[in-house]
Formats: structure tokens, sequence, C-alpha cells
């Protein structure tokens, strides 16, 4: 766990970002949090890549009876799938003040239950793809090559798989768009030995992050003026991409997020301040619980919202909001996986009990 513990670190990182995103008018009306806030699904589809590479190194290396390969695919999606529905059937049955099962299966079936739940659709598109792009990185990896030409072959992969899914924009949904390359780009980090966080790699690292700002601040601020087809700067190469899937500028300012938080947080580990252990244990906790802060969140805000809403000291409320939104759904996963690891052992000790 400790190696991964980044991973948590930075998924975190994400999370609060897309909170935050989702507060606009409520506890804050700035444009600049809301373009700083763009890294978070990106971030996020790229550590999907990440985390699902070490499950199928786990599976497929490890495992001698491993399952085919669809079989496993859907196995893997079924956790995040049944927190899905359960979230889906709970705002549907709000929005709806009543369970009507057909509308409730047509939200979760549309991902329309709550607006971020489109991001499930890309995830289960991306997890299905997995096994084939996961194969084509290993192959290069393991081709027996000089180092020159295997990173020539796989930029060259790379440039396929960004056109495959830039192409087939507003013909074929199911490659994912430009979250097919990012994904992708997760997916090799997760093959591949990272290197040792070292202080001058912050950098570079920071370089590639004030380039990929600078580029997505011209890109967002052209959006507030009402351009919505923007397609200058570097983003001339892909000018059907905007926003979500993101285009170049936000791809790059969210790979610079990544590497700087990957270093930082690697650094941080080295660290035996108690106070920097306890913000860095934070985060992974925030991280570990992601999937169930994103689900719930605006669940959550729309309660708030009824009987905090006229609050006029806006630091309490940020405090309120903020902590609610992302520590309730913490707090309720933690007592669900409690109980039922309890349920599991009462179980287990009645049934060898009862074959004595």
């Amino acid at each position: 766990m400790n190696k991964q513990n980044w991973i948590y670190q930075t998924r975190g990182l994400a999370v609060i970002a897309v909170v935050v995103c989702h507060q606009q008018w409520i506890l804050h009306k700035s444009e600049v949090i809301q373009l700083l806030s763009l890294y978070s699904v990106t971030t996020l589809i790229f550590l999907m890549g990440v985390t699902k590479a070490f499950s199928l190194k786990s599976h497929y290396c490890e495992n001698p009876r491993h399952m085919k390969i669809l079989t496993y695919s859907i196995n893997s999606m079924l956790p995040t799938l049944y927190s899905y529905i359960a979230a889906s059937f709970f705002y549907s049955y709000r929005q709806l003040g009543g369970a009507d099962l057909n509308a409730i299966l047509s939200n979760i079936l549309s991902f329309s239950a709550s607006s971020p739940f489109y991001f499930i659709r890309y995830y289960i598109l991306l997890s299905l793809w997995a096994p084939l792009l996961f194969t084509i990185i290993k192959l290069i990896l393991m081709k027996p090559a000089p180092k020159l030409q295997k990173a020539a072959t796989m930029i060259i992969a790379f440039v396929f798989i960004w056109l495959t899914g830039y192409c087939s924009i507003g013909k074929m949904e199911i490659f994912g768009q430009s979250y097919l390359f990012v994904y992708s780009a997760g997916l090799l980090a997760g093959e591949m030995k990272l290197p040792t966080a070292k202080k001058f790699y912050l950098l570079p690292a920071s370089l590639l992050l004030l380039s990929g700002l600078i580029s997505t601040k011209r890109f967002y601020w052209a959006r507030l003026n009402g351009i919505y087809d923007y397609a200058e700067g570097i983003d001339f190469l892909s000018p059907k991409l905007q926003m979500n899937p993101p285009n170049i500028s936000i791809i790059i300012y969210s790979f610079g997020v990544i590497t700087v938080a990957y270093l930082c947080f690697e650094l941080i580990k080295q660290s035996n301040i108690k106070c920097i252990k306890l913000f860095e244990n934070l985060f992974i906790v925030i991280g570990k619980y992601s999937l169930d802060i994103f689900l719930w969140h605006l669940y959550i805000q729309e309660f708030l919202n009824r009987y905090f809403s006229e609050l006029n000291n806006m630091l309490f409320k940020r405090i309120i909001y903020y902590s609610s939104m992302i520590f309730i759904p913490v707090i309720i996963r933690y007592l669900y996986n409690r109980m039922k690891e309890k349920i599991y052992t009462v179980l287990a000790i009645s049934d060898c009990n009862s074959n004595k």
C-alpha cells in the first residue's frame, strides 16, 4: 500500500477539486478557482488507468487460474457499478418524489441522475478497452529492441490512440475521445517503474504545470467570453475538443498537476514532521474514498442548501459544506465496510461451528 500512497493522495487532491468546482455561486464566485480545478476529472481518469494497470498485472501475472478477459473486466467494475446504482436510485427518488422504477432505470442507464455521473460512462468504456490497451503497451515494452526504438514505437502507438479517440468524435463515442489517450497514459505509468522523487525534478515538473496552466487560462478565458469552439495556441491541433473531454491544454495542465503532486507527496513521505504526516494521511483517506465523495457530494449539497443557504458567515458556511460533502461519505462507507466485515466474521464462525 505504501508504494501506492501517492495515487490515493493525488486522487484525493483531484476529488477535492471536483467538490470545489461544484460550489460556484454557493461558496465562491471566482472564475480563477474554476480554472484551477479543471485538472480534476482528467487526473481521476489518469489515475484510473494507473490502478487498472496494477490490477491487470496482479490478475494475469500472479493468478495462474485467471478468468476470461470480459469476465474479469465485468467483475472488476462491479463494486463501482453497485455504488453508482445505489447513488442513482437515491438521486432519482428525491428528484421524482417517489419510486418510479421505469424513470429510475432510465436515469441509471443514461447516467443522468446527477450531472457528474457521465464519469461512470467513461469508466465503463475505458475499463472494457483496458486489456487491449495494456496488451499493446506490454508488447512494446517487452519487445527485444533498443530503448530508442521502443520509445519511438510507443510514441507511434500513443499517436494512434490519440487519433482513434479524436477521429471518433461525433461518430463513435465508445472510444472516450481524449480520455482514451489520458487513460492509456495512466496504464503506461502503472506498468513502468516511476523515478525516485528528487527535489531537482520539481523544476521541470513545475514548468510543465505552468505551461499547461497558462494555455488552459487562455482557453478558459475565451470560453468565459462566449467562444465555445476555441482552437488557438496548442489547441489548434484538436479544435473539436473543449472542456470535457479535455483539450490538449487541460491535458498538459493535468499532467503537470499529477507530476508535481507525485513529487511533493513522495518528498513529504520522507519527512518526519508529525503535522506533515497528518496532512499526508488526510489525503490518503480522501483518495481512498474518492468514489463515494464523487457520487454523493451533490446529494449532500442539496440537503445543506435547505438549511444553510442563507448563512451569512461564509467561513462557517464553507466549513460546514466542505466537511460534510467530503467526510460524511467517508464515514458512511467506513461504517458500512466495518459492518460488512463483522457480518462475514459472525457467519464464518457460525458455519465453522455447525460443521463440527
